[in-house]
């Protein structure tokens, strides 16, 4: 098992106070599973457990707010405030135990980076975007639907992300 790093834990204790311990697990189970797989299969496994906290934190009529950007309850639901930093800070703290840094080396690499916490993560997947990767960004996103959901949690506005991620989301849903 991927070891507790003290920089990871002190970083989710900012980040989840009331819920740094769970975060702690997750992120080293979800660590230790990721370690020598492909980012492509890293961004499964991830994916499932975005998908996977959604269902457990949000009731819903919370996970319809978030699909149908409902202004007001995205606004004043304390529970998906909960579930975009959860998930947000254990993407960044694993990011951190696999000691992952530099570039995105590919579509799945840049969902993550740019779900993180950190600065320099968010960076390198703006980079990778910029350098031409918003179509495949998008392309893998449709197979990933914990990802595109989270998305729309994050991206509540009428951004591109938004635009994009709900749009995967029924895209991941539907089957198409």
């Amino acid at each position: 098992m991927v070891g507790p790093k003290p920089s990871c834990e002190a970083f989710l204790k900012d980040q989840v106070p009331n819920g740094w311990r769970t975060a702690v697990g997750h992120s080293q189970r979800l660590a230790t599973r990721l370690q020598f797989l492909p980012w492509s299969d890293r961004a499964r496994l991830m994916d499932d457990f975005i998908w996977g906290e959604a269902r457990r934190l949000l009731s819903n009529d919370e996970i319809t707010a978030v699909i149908n950007r409902q202004p007001y309850t995205l606004a004043t639901s304390h529970a998906i405030l909960e579930y975009t930093t959860m998930c947000s800070a254990v993407m960044t703290s694993i990011l951190i135990l696999l000691a992952e840094q530099g570039e995105a080396v590919g579509a799945h690499h840049a969902l993550v980076l740019l779900l993180s916490r950190d600065s320099e993560h968010q960076d390198a997947g703006v980079e990778w975007v910029r350098r031409g990767g918003f179509a495949s960004l998008q392309a893998e996103m449709t197979t990933l639907p914990g990802f595109a959901f989270l998305y729309l949690a994050v991206y509540p506005n009428d951004s591109a992300e938004s635009f994009m991620a709900r749009d995967a989301f029924w895209t991941a849903m539907l089957g198409y």
